[in-house]
């Protein structure tokens, strides 16, 4: 089942389902600061679409109720066991996809936004999550080789990254200072110089008030040549990446271990 909602829908049912922070918080990311009077005049049109398509139930002397189906999938937006994350940048682009998953019946929200203002929201399978990762990121058959394993500190990925453009050399250092053998520190200073895209998946958890944190994930990189997952690993307060070639196998693996 799917639903597609303006912005303004999806902060009124957000607002009903007991979430009146987080729907004006929606409101204000979306379009700016508004005066009360524009924010209840949304939020009024919002009720009569919503209504019109029978997702909103007004009755007479009773409080105003969503539709069962839109209630189930409200309540898992705003308090989800957990939500996967995938982000793609490109030059001025940026695609966003999110999966919010259910505290019980395995039940998953595919969150996608459209323009900005329009959200599209549908049950899905883990299956689904799994697939539309590796349709996003364009995830080869069979990765490009294998690196041995190595865990780089995160300053330093960082640092090599950043240099990566204008001093390759500098950057390929820092790799093999931090282990990285020298044929897949040439590689991965050549793709983080020049690369189809930067992403990331994340898992992103909340706490008893609904505070998202995020401590467990991957970045991804695309080049002509090769797609690369970097693992994010914390030990303490230090973080880790491990360098690694990615195909589908890989790329389903690591996201499914985001997932248990």
């Amino acid at each position: 089942m799917s639903w597609e909602l303006s912005t303004e829908e999806l902060a009124l049912a957000v607002s009903i389902a007991g979430d009146a922070r987080g729907a004006n918080a929606l409101l204000q990311s979306t379009f700016g600061p508004m005066s009360e009077d524009e924010r209840k005049g949304r939020l009024m049109a919002a009720g009569a679409s919503l209504a019109a398509r029978h997702l909103l139930q007004v009755e007479e002397g009773k409080e105003t109720s969503l539709a069962p189906t839109l209630a189930k999938v409200t309540n898992i937006l705003i308090h989800p066991a957990f939500t996967l994350r995938y982000d793609k940048a490109k030059p001025s682009i940026l695609d966003s996809l999110a999966y919010h998953f259910g505290h019980k019946d395995d039940l998953v929200i595919e969150h996608r936004v459209s323009q900005g203002v329009v959200h599209q929201l549908s049950e899905v399978d883990r299956e689904r999550v799994l697939g539309q990762g590796s349709e996003l990121f364009a995830v080869p058959p069979k990765a490009a080789g294998q690196v041995p394993d190595t865990t780089i500190a995160r300053a330093v990925f960082d640092d090599a990254r950043n240099r990566a453009a204008l001093q390759p050399t500098t950057a390929q250092a820092l790799l093999e200072g931090a282990g990285l053998s020298a044929k897949y520190a040439k590689a991965l200073t050549e793709d983080l110089r020049r690369n189809k895209y930067q992403g990331s998946v994340m898992r992103i958890e909340y706490d008893a008030e609904g505070r998202p944190s995020s401590d467990r994930g991957f970045l991804m990189m695309q080049s002509e040549r090769r797609t690369w997952i970097l693992p994010i690993l914390v030990k303490g307060e230090d973080a880790f990446i491990s360098p690694r070639l990615a195909g589908i196998e890989e790329f389903r693996q690591a996201t499914q271990e985001l997932m248990n």
